[in-house]
């Protein structure tokens, strides 16, 4: 795989789980007028927390699958474009470190990896990528 191919994965990847954030926000702000009150103080309740890893786990099936599309069988690839994720993820949550509950962050962080892959065995049902059996 050509690592221009694998940036684009990359990039696609992270477009895609950035526009479902950015719309679910959205649409949550429309929807949910306590959250919107609280969310520039980062005060935010359980459930709302609980909403946003939620969000968060579904822009990263969607990430998985979007990076196995682009980068297709190459399993190498896509754990490369993978680790590169978790790692911007890590460097990421340690700047919002204080703003949220150490247990967010973790279990934010420990899902990454099996979400994706479960993105990536979705997409390669329909791209036919070979299956475990």
């Amino acid at each position: 795989m050509s690592p221009i191919r694998a940036f684009g994965a990359l990039v696609a990847g992270a477009l895609v789980w950035e526009a479902i954030v950015i719309l679910s926000t959205l649409a949550g702000r429309l929807v949910w007028p306590e959250y919107s009150a609280v969310e520039e103080l980062r005060v935010f309740t359980l459930d709302m927390l609980f909403s946003r890893l939620m969000v968060g786990a579904i822009a990263t099936v969607a990430f998985g699958a979007v990076v196995a599309w682009v980068v297709r069988d190459d399993k190498r690839t896509f754990g490369v474009v993978l680790a590169l994720w978790l790692a911007y993820s890590v460097v990421d949550h340690y700047f919002v470190w204080d703003q949220f509950p150490a247990w967010y962050h973790l279990l934010y962080l420990a899902y990454i990896v099996p979400l994706a892959a479960l993105g990536r065995k979705l997409v390669g049902r329909y791209i036919g990528l070979p299956s475990k059996r």
